[in-house]
């Protein structure tokens, strides 16, 4: 249990508990959001849609607790979320469904579900789980 922390875990690391892993993940959440307000808070503030700005940074905030805010500064998608180009910043994200299984990129069917709610969470704020 943990939450996917992997910050300072190795093989040797002990099991947690329930209330441990829900710390680490209120933690990891809200780095996640901090790098989202970092890399993209002016875009997402500069709109009288509120709810809009509100889903779009939770979406973003989920994508960077999974795959890290160095992978989201360097992104096509956050070059279309700077050119407020929603729909094509939506598209993007789901570019991100692989990891590497033995060396070699692969899809993973859980990693392409994640992908489809976060991004269609990112366009219409509705919570969809494929």
């Amino acid at each position: 249990m943990g939450y996917g922390h992997t910050k300072g875990v190795s093989a040797s690391s002990k099991p947690i508990t329930q209330a441990e892993a829900n710390i680490l993940l209120l933690g990891d959440m809200a780095e996640a959001g901090m790098d989202v307000l970092r890399l993209a808070g002016d875009v997402l503030q500069d709109t009288d849609d509120l709810a809009a700005a509100a889903r779009r940074f939770e979406a973003l905030a989920s994508w960077v607790f999974n795959l890290g805010a160095t992978n989201l500064s360097s992104s096509t998608m956050l070059k279309r979320i700077k050119e407020k180009r929603w729909e094509d910043a939506a598209k993007e994200m789901l570019r991100w469904d692989k990891a590497k299984v033995n060396g070699v990129a692969q899809t993973l069917s859980g990693l392409t579900k994640r992908r489809k709610s976060e991004s269609h969470y990112f366009l219409t704020g509705e919570v969809v789980i494929f």
